[in-house]
Order: structure tokens, then C-alpha cells, then sequence
């Protein structure tokens, strides 16, 4: 049984044996397999001679597992860095010279002087005082492996505290058996329980590696990834306990340990509201920006577990955002002041002009009109950003509509401005406003470019229903959008060689994605252009 179960746990390990915690579990899995299975084939002989054969061989291989287990409660612990060459060397020491005399033991008796057939089962071996000093050295080897675990134990979160008691009782149950063999106090005297008390060690190991991941979430490779990582990076527990964080978290935290509550330490009440939260420290006397963000950490089965919080670096993000935001506020106030003053140079002016002279102010006031919306566009783009770190909220499309078009038909009075809506169609925005916002720059888009007179223009809105989504419509019968245009404005970059021709349509596509809908464009039959907006019913 202990030879089958750790075969079949030796199977299954293989397939990730590229891990050094997992090739020192496959050894030591090995080891315990080979000892079982020797020990098995000299219980089902009944003469001396075979015994001895087969004991001397599960000896030469058992003597090794002592050393296998403290290399392999090394490198769980992360402490593999002490197995340096001559360490290693040394260890091999014990495991190589008691192979070479356990199975020459018939030439020499160095390791036990007499044996016999027991009158039950196994053997009666008469014990050296080397074999003693080396079963010494043997549980010395186990107890320290099991004195890292308890370690591990100790300063751990659950996850780890579960499986490192698993792997103590897995070894603490066959080193018991072990002992109780070397004393002569066997509950069946000349039989050796270590190899079967095996069966229950793999049973246990097989735990720890099915049920808490052993070889995939140990201390060693929650240090590597952590303390290694570029940000900074916490991990608490289902009680927003610290289970383990890096240095950069440190610096951004200031006194947080392991073991203590998070938001003990950080200016809100939950952890959802840390989400996103941008924290202020100062780095040899310039301020430093770091984002949070936390997601779930989730075992094999997709339980949550806990969560891991990251803390991006966001100075040069922050920085440019704070240079980007005054030079917007600049030149938008600059731009809408210099545009009102020429346009009232322009009024005065063009009260006695005349011919030419009376175009061209005609053109200028043109012109101002223009870079005064583009003042105005630029600060809604500005509101379309700040809606982004808020709730959505509901607005009734149809209403929106109905209101942005009885606007533009009183500016437009000879325009042919067709109304479809129906009693009501509400749908998600960003902002109450920046939707009605939307509606007006498409319509006003479509009737500003139209080149026929009357110049008309469809207007509809579907309620969503059993559908995903309200479609709103905009069709026009004009020259229709360039190409480049559309393709410039679904790609979401401008380029030297491909660039739209004002901000409108690139303000409907970002208040169309804030609010989580999606635009898109096609050709109007038999000319014009028809753009389709779909929104998040509410």
C-alpha cells in the first residue's frame, strides 16, 4: 500500500518536475517508494538468506531519506541557499557510507552483528553502536526538517500554517515508527512499521498537494514572486490581514507588518474603496504618486482565498496629467477670451464694411465661432474624463433626444428633421448631461455638413427590450464622412498623415465608451452617412 500510494503520487508530481521544491519532492517520493516496495518483497519471503538480501537493500535505500527530507524542508523554507557544494558534499557523506556498509554488512558486521528470522514476521538484528550513532545522525537530520516546518508554522498565514502541518505530520508519523523499531519496543517484535506507516504519509502529502497546492503556493515561491515584483504587492487574507508584502509596499505603507490589518493602515473603511485610491509619499523631497488596485486571489478550486494588492508607481502618469490638466485650463481660457474679443472687433468692424472687406470679416467671425466651440468641446472632454472614476447614472435617451432636436430645429428652421422616440428609453451615462451632449454634436454634425435643401436628417431611437441594447440612429442624406475620418476615429489615434476634422465625433465615441456603449458608422442608401450609437439600457 505505502509503495503503490507514493508511486502513484511519484506519477503525478513528474509531469512539473522542472521546479527544484518539486525535484527534491520526486527524490524523496522515489526513495520512500523503493524502500516500501523492498521491504514488501522481503516480508513475503520465509528463509533467512532472502530476508537479509532484500533488508540489506531497503536499508541502503532508506538511509537515504533522512538526508532527502532535510534538503527538501531546505528548499521549502527557502533556506537552499546553505546547500552550497561542500555542504552537500558532506551530507551525501552519511547516506553513500552506510549504503556501502549496510549491503557489505555480511563481510564485516559493522552495522548489526547477528540475525534471525523473528517468530512472527521480519527480522531480530542485533544492532553496532556505528549503526546507532548513525540513526542518530539520521533523526538529528529529520527533526531539524521538521524544526523549519514548525517555523514555517509559526510566522505563516492559514494556507501555509495547513500545509506545513501536513508535511510535520507526515514526517513526525514514520520517524515515530522508525524509533519504536530501533528500541526494540515494535508492537510486533522484528517488524519494522516505518515503511508501512508510509501508506499514511502519502496519503498526507497527497493533501497537501491536491488540496493547498504544495509545490504551486509555497512560502518559497510566494517570497520569489513578491519580493522580486517591480511594484509594490500585498497579499491579505479572507480577514484583510497582511499575509506577506515587499519592500516597495513597505515605503508606500509606512509601519505595516505582517499579521496586521490592512486598512489599519491606509485612509478608508473598506477594500473595495482602496481600489483605485492614489497614495502621497515623499521620496528624498519629491513626491511620489502610487496607485492601488486589488484583485482576488482565488486556490485551485476558484475559492477565494484572499487578495493581492498592487501598488503602481503612478508619478509620471500623475505628473503629466497635473501638467496636461494647466495647460488645457491655459489655453481653453486664453482661446475662449481672445475668440469673444474678436468677435466683438469683428461686429464693430463689420458695421461699416462693405464688398470684400465685409467677406472676409464675415469669414474671421466664422473662424472665432468655430475655435470657440473647440473651447467648448475640449471642456466637455474634460467632463467625459472626470465621469470615468464615477457611478453611472440613468437618462432617459428619448427625452435627451426630443430635446436636442427641438434645439437644432429652431437654429435650423428649414432643415427636415425626422423624430422617431418612444415614450421612454432609459439607457447608462456617465453624467446626466454628457449624453444630451453626444445627441447634439451627431445631429448638429449631420446638418452642418449636409449639402441639399432642405437638408434632412433621420433621427431614431430603439428601446433595448428583450435586447442588449438601445440603438440610437443618426442618418443623413450630405456628402457623408470621409473614409479616413472614420477609420482615424475607430482606430483612436491621429497621425501626421491621417487626422479628423474636429473634435465632435471624437467626443461622441469617448462618452459612448464611458458609458459602456459602442459606436459605429455606415453608408446611408443612396448617399449620407448613418452612425449608430448602441447604449447600456438602465
Amino acid at each position: 500500500m505505502a509503495a503503490a500510494v507514493s508511486a502513484a503520487l511519484l506519477v503525478y508530481v513528474w509531469r512539473n518536475r522542472h521546479d527544484r521544491l518539486t525535484q527534491a519532492f520526486l527524490v524523496l517520493l522515489a526513495a520512500i517508494t523503493a524502500w516500501s516496495l523492498a521491504y514488501a518483497i522481503q516480508l513475503s519471503h520465509t528463509t533467512l538468506p532472502e530476508q537479509l538480501f532484500w533488508q540489506r537493500l531497503g536499508l541502503a535505500i532508506g538511509g537515504t531519506i533522512p538526508t532527502i527530507w532535510f534538503v527538501f524542508s531546505l528548499v521549502y523554507t527557502e533556506a537552499e541557499d546553505y546547500l552550497s557544494p561542500g555542504i552537500v558534499a558532506l551530507l551525501l557523506v552519511d547516506p553513500v557510507g552506510f549504503a556501502l556498509l549496510a549491503w557489505t554488512n555480511g563481510s564485516h558486521g559493522l552495522l548489526w552483528s547477528g540475525a534471525e528470522l523473528a517468530a512472527q514476521l521480519g527480522l531480530d538484528l542485533e544492532f553496532t553502536v556505528i549503526y546507532f550513532v548513525h540513526i542518530s545522525y539520521a533523526y538529528l537530520l529529520v527533526l531539524i526538517g521538521i524544526g523549519l516546518m514548525v517555523l514555517v508554522f509559526l510566522r505563516s498565514s492559514a494556507i501555509y500554517r495547513r500545509q506545513s502541518a501536513l508535511m510535520i505530520f507526515g514526517a513526525v508519523v514514520p520517524l515515530s515508527a522508525n524509533m519504536a523499531f530501533t528500541l526494540g519496543v515494535s508492537p510486533i517484535p522484528g517488524l519494522d512499521f516505518t515503511t508501512p506507516t508510509f501508506a499514511l504519509t502519502g496519503l498526507v502529502f497527497a493533501l497537501a498537494l491536491f488540496r493547498f497546492n504544495l509545490l504551486d503556493l509555497t512560502p518559497v515561491a510566494r517570497r520569489r514572486v513578491l519580493d522580486e515584483f517591480g511594484s509594490g504587492v500585498l497579499v491579505v487574507d479572507d480577514d484583510l490581514r497582511v499575509v506577506h508584502l515587499n519592500d516597495t509596499a513597505r515605503d508606500v505603507i509606512p509601519r505595516i507588518v505582517a499579521g496586521e490589518r490592512l486598512l489599519d493602515y491606509v485612509p478608508v473603511d473598506t477594500l473595495q474603496a482602496l481600489d483605485g485610491y492614489v497614495a502621497t509619499i515623499d521620496a528624498t523631497g519629491r513626491d511620489r504618486f502610487y496607485e492601488f488596485s486589488v484583485s482576488p486571489l482565488r486556490d485551485f478550486r476558484d475559492r477565494q482565498v484572499g487578495n493581492v494588492v498592487a501598488l503602481r508607481d503612478a508619478t509620471t502618469d500623475r505628473e503629466y496629467e497635473q501638467r496636461l490638466e494647466v495647460v488645457n485650463r491655459l489655453l481653453r481660457h486664453n482661446l475662449r477670451n481672445d475668440m469673444n474679443k474678436i468677435s466683438g472687433w469683428a461686429e464693430v468692424a463689420e458695421a461699416g464694411a462693405q464688398g470684400e472687406a465685409l467677406s472676409a470679416i464675415n469669414r474671421i467671425q466664422t473662424v472665432a465661432d468655430d475655435v470657440a466651440e473647440m473651447s467648448r468641446q475640449a471642456k466637455r472632454i474634460e467632463e467625459t474624463l472626470e465621469a470615468r472614476s464615477g457611478d453611472p447614472v440613468t437618462v432617459d435617451a428619448a427625452a435627451a433626444m426630443s430635446s436636442v432636436v427641438t434645439g437644432l430645429q429652431e437654429r435650423w428652421p428649414d432643415a427636415d428633421i425626422d423624430l422617431r422616440v418612444p415614450s421612454s428609453a432609459e439607457v447608462r451615462s456617465p453624467a446626466p448631461e454628457l449624453l444630451e451632449v453626444a445627441f447634439s454634436n451627431l445631429v448638429e454634425n449631420a446638418l452642418e455638413h449636409g449639402d441639399r435643401s432642405p437638408r434632412r436628417v433621420e433621427v431614431s431611437v430603439e428601446p433595448a427590450g428583450d435586447r442588449d441594447w438601445t440603438v440610437v440612429t443618426v442618418a443623413d442624406d450630405g456628402p457623408g464622412i470621409p473614409e479616413m475620418e472614420i477609420e482615424t476615429l475607430l482606430a483612436g489615434e491621429e497621425s501626421a498623415l491621417q487626422h479628423g476634422s474636429g473634435l465632435g465625433l471624437w467626443l461622441v465615441r469617448w462618452i459612448t465608451e464611458t458609458a459602456g456603449g459602442e459606436l459605429s458608422f455606415a453608408e446611408n442608401d443612396p448617399r449620407g452617412t448613418v452612425v449608430t450609437l448602441r447604449l447600456r439600457p438602465a
